[in-house]
């Protein structure tokens, strides 16, 4: 859908759906050319408010999305938000699996909630339920790990605290498209990510995958601390080939480290360290490292694309 003009239209401008267009050529809000994400950096100049919105194609509403509307709040007159339209295919990229894999619409510099909560038919669809209050964990990630007491067929979503905002199969919507999954046993654990910056949701089974990976640095005296790809100790998905671990640093400072394979036979990064610095005394660390090949992944092309280290 390269070839198409994509327009923005929404309660911030009338519902014209013709006279905002979106860009992918590096311009107006646009972080790369020819991406396959277009973009407008817009000044929403009414008073602060939740707006609703869609991406249509220009002058026609008979092609737009998300299906029902997606929404943004502002705090401030003349708040300065970007819209984006993913539109690239991510269904087969390596790693965990984050819906909607398509024309993604969602906006970046606005207002966002500070509360989320899963709902479903797995605790009785009450968007102000405190067992299922999700955490804030960072980077605009937010996770809830929940035993789902029933075996069977499930449905839910993700929605601001006590109000029918959502994030759902379709993104960040006003629709409610709901997830479905099944547990396969009594009080099966599922877990809910959010990514609010890109606006996608996963919810799976709680699982978790075989590897032998830890982390050795400055902060540990060079000794092997487990990392982990089950869902624990700072891992947010068990099973998805990325290994984790909270680390606690004792001192303020930079510090060096590898991943290795819990000898020193295999260490990433093969040549030199890594590193990461510290702000305070004993400082919680989630250093991870993605084992997954992403060298055919849908999207910008990122380096490294295999056995990368972070933290």
């Amino acid at each position: 859908m390269a070839d198409i003009d994509w327009c923005i239209a929404g309660a911030m401008n009338g519902w014209d759906n013709a006279s905002n267009p979106m860009y992918d050529d590096g311009t107006n809000g646009d972080l790369l050319a020819g991406d396959g994400v277009f973009s407008l950096e817009m000044s929403i100049t009414s008073a602060p408010a939740t707006y609703e919105w869609k991406v249509v194609e220009c002058g026609n509403w008979g092609l737009a999305y998300p299906s029902s509307n997606s929404w943004f709040n502002t705090s401030d007159v003349g708040q300065m938000v970007t819209f984006t339209f993913d539109t690239n295919d991510y269904s087969a990229n390596a790693g965990m699996t984050l819906f909607p894999t398509t024309n993604i619409v969602n906006v970046t510099g606005d207002t966002l909630p500070t509360s989320f909560t899963a709902i479903g038919k797995f605790q009785g669809w009450d968007n102000t339920n405190p067992a299922t209050l999700m955490t804030d964990i960072g980077n605009g990630f937010y996770r809830l790990v929940y035993t789902v007491a029933e075996p069977g067929p499930n449905s839910g979503r993700v929605v601001v605290t006590g109000t029918n905002y959502s994030f759902d199969i379709d993104g960040r919507t006003v629709g409610a498209t709901n997830f479905l999954f099944t547990t396969t046993e009594p009080d099966q654990d599922v877990v809910f990510l959010l990514d609010t910056y890109t606006g996608r949701l996963l919810v799976e089974l709680a699982t978790s995958s075989t590897g032998t990976w830890c982390v050795a640095g400055g902060f540990n005296g060079w000794s092997h601390a487990p990392m982990y790809d089950d869902g624990s100790n700072g891992d947010l998905l068990g099973g998805d080939g990325v290994f984790a671990a909270d680390v606690t640093v004792p001192t303020t400072g930079r510090n060096e480290f590898k991943v290795t394979n819990c000898t020193w036979d295999v260490s990433y990064p093969t040549t030199g360290n890594s590193w990461l610095t510290t702000t305070e005394n004993n400082q919680v660390v989630n250093i991870s490292f993605d084992t997954n090949d992403h060298s055919m992944d849908a999207g910008l092309v990122l380096v490294p694309f295999t056995n990368i280290i972070h933290a």
